[in-house]
């Protein structure tokens, strides 16, 4: 029994280094990452954007979605030197009513995604954001916001008004994403029934997936989310090398099969660790849903603009 004793203590001594080392490591690579030029860059960014007042942004957003739209939907029913491009024109009017529904409030973004009903539910319950918190930072001055919003407006007339556009939207999206590895998980169930459009369809899922994988892991190395590895961990990774190999031998290549690999892998564990609770799980059903819906509207509209733009048939 003494001698029981004495050792059990020493095993609970150990396992409290062992857990002590772990935490002390984990806090020195989290301390190296807030000291990178990328989280304070993040960071600074994230708190100026929830202190500006939403009109600044409506400034920001408003010559951006009327250049596109006057670019894609006017100017080609005024001269034949501009294509019609209605995809670019929906895009542009979508930026140009979101400027307008933000110029109707009057304070800064955190405190009206906190008190608005209707951007609470939209950004915590339907997209899994973690609540916006004040900060001592200074919002965008109108100074900066006015001569940006302009210089967005002149690209999207000198180029495709769609670039500028995604641009804009992919910003957007990576930094909620690295904020919330489950708001890239709904934004990639969003994602799956559109990419059938493009015409690699791998990449832009493979991008969503590696960045929400990276969102992961740093809230896995500040303790805010767990993982726990099971035998059907170890299943997907050699189903995932299989792919690798397979790919490697065939015409495909290494590329295609480290492509294939890493949707394959990334996307089970993220769906393994992040889908772990009903309200997780309908949120990404209802971004299922959201895409879905968002293509059949894509395929009708297209298919309308391919019968109304067929020339008659000469008698």
């Amino acid at each position: 029994m003494t001698k029981q004793k004495p050792d059990a203590e020493a095993r609970s001594r150990e396992l409290l280094l062992r857990r002590e080392a772990a935490r002390l490591r984990a806090a020195r690579i989290v301390d190296r990452w807030h000291r990178t030029f990328l989280y304070r860059a993040s960071l600074a960014f994230r708190e100026t954007l929830m202190m500006t007042d939403l009109r600044i942004l409506a400034l920001l957003l408003a010559p951006l979605g009327l250049s596109a739209v006057f670019r894609s939907l006017i100017l080609p029913l005024l001269t034949d030197d501009f294509p019609f491009m209605p995809l670019d024109g929906i895009a542009g009017s979508i930026v140009a009513l979101l400027s307008l529904l933000l110029f109707t409030y009057r304070e800064p973004l955190h405190e009206a995604m906190t008190k608005d009903t209707l951007l609470c539910r939209l950004f915590f319950e339907a997209l899994a954001l973690p609540r916006p918190y004040a900060s001592g930072r200074r919002g965008i001055p109108v100074w900066l916001a006015i001569p940006a919003g302009l210089l967005l407006g002149a690209l999207a007339f000198l180029v495709p008004p769609l670039f500028p556009i995604i641009a804009v939207a992919a910003l957007c999206a990576v930094l909620l994403t690295l904020v919330s590895p489950e708001f890239g998980l709904i934004l990639l169930g969003i994602l799956l029934p559109l990419v059938t459009l493009l015409p690699e369809p791998a990449l832009p899922l493979l991008g969503l997936i590696l960045l929400s994988l990276l969102s992961y892991l740093l809230k896995l190395l500040r303790g805010k989310r767990r993982f726990l590895f099971t035998f059907t961990d170890l299943i997907v990774i050699l189903l995932a090398m299989f792919l690798l190999l397979s790919a490697t031998f065939s015409q495909g290549g290494v590329a295609n099969g480290v492509a294939a690999a890493l949707l394959f892998a990334g996307g089970y564990f993220l769906a393994a660790n992040l889908l772990d609770t009903r309200r997780t799980l309908l949120h990404f059903a209802r971004g299922l849903l959201i895409g879905g819906a968002l293509l059949g509207i894509a395929v009708i509209f297209c298919r309308l603009y391919e019968l109304t733009a067929t020339e008659p048939i000469p008698e």
